[in-house]
């Protein structure tokens, strides 16, 4: 879905429109879109100037970031001796 997307944000006018139909179909059988295919789709509908679907996929986009960053926040350590992303623990001298 998201090389859908990416296509009607480049190809022309006329199949832009077709490809964004169908990309736009599968979404929506398509629970929790990951963030790059709500970028994919925002820029699709921003490209063949489809407003409403824009402001529809945009929303989503902005909700999924927010999910992200709320996740990521629950996930910063809150201490000295923190985890790093490959499991090491990190001490901190003062």
């Amino acid at each position: 879905m998201k090389e859908l997307f990416l296509l009607a944000g480049s190809a022309d006018r006329e199949l832009a429109d077709v490809v964004f139909a169908e990309a736009d179909k599968q979404a929506d059988h398509v629970p929790g879109l990951p963030l790059v295919v709500l970028r994919a789709a925002t820029a699709a509908a921003n490209r063949i100037g489809d407003r409403s679907k824009a402001v529809h996929y945009l929303n989503l986009r902005d909700a999924e970031q927010q999910r992200i960053d709320a996740e990521m926040a629950m996930r910063t350590p809150d201490s000295d001796n923190a985890p790093s992303h490959d499991g090491t623990v990190r001490t901190y001298q003062q």
